[in-house]
């Protein structure tokens, strides 16, 4: 199918750039924007029964390890990913 749609300077050059960058003709990386967008709009499956309990579960969970003191900071969760990172890109050649 074919369909033109009219768009302003500044978003079509954008679009090509975008487009040359993932080595993709304008035509495919608008319509797989479209799709994205579209599909972005669609209306969500309902979650699994029992999946709010099992949140709420999880949260009351957590709020009472902080009321322990136990939790790590934002600080220490980055540092450990740092660390699984470094060691992953050590161990897997193309990400050297």
């Amino acid at each position: 199918m074919v369909e033109t749609i009219e768009v302003d300077a500044d978003l079509a050059s954008r679009l090509r750039e975008e487009a040359d960058k993932a080595g993709m003709s304008v035509s495919a990386l608008a319509g797989e924007l479209l799709r994205l967008a579209l599909e972005s709009h669609e209306p969500q499956e309902e979650p699994e029964p029992g999946y709010d309990a099992f949140l709420r579960r999880k949260v009351e969970r957590a709020r009472e390890s902080l009321r322990h003191g136990r939790f790590r900071s934002h600080e220490d969760v980055m540092t450990d990913i740092d660390r699984l990172l470094h060691k992953q890109r050590e161990a897997t050649p193309q990400w050297r």
